[in-house]
């Protein structure tokens, strides 16, 4: 799934990132965690690509966390971003 311009990835992708950090996780855990490729989750954490709800389920699973807890995050760094404009 392609960005297309969607400003909304780049909070997901910085989400995504951080809690990736947090778990001590590097990109090959996490995409080896949520049966992704490296690539496609270099590309999400930099914004650059979308991800479906079946992905970021299998993200929060890969993560141990309950997929209702990542998307507050979300939701949260973007009230954040616009909160900034």
């Amino acid at each position: 799934m392609k960005a297309a311009g969607r400003t909304e990835y780049e909070p997901l992708g910085r989400v995504i990132a951080e809690v990736r950090e947090e778990k001590r996780m590097s990109q090959r855990d996490l995409a080896d965690r949520a049966r992704r490729h490296q690539p496609a989750i270099a590309k999400i954490e930099k914004g650059a690509q979308g991800l479906d709800i079946v992905e970021f389920l299998d993200i929060a699973d890969a993560f141990g966390m309950p997929p209702e807890e990542l998307f507050q995050r979300f939701v949260k760094a973007i009230q954040e971003r616009h909160s900034t404009n």
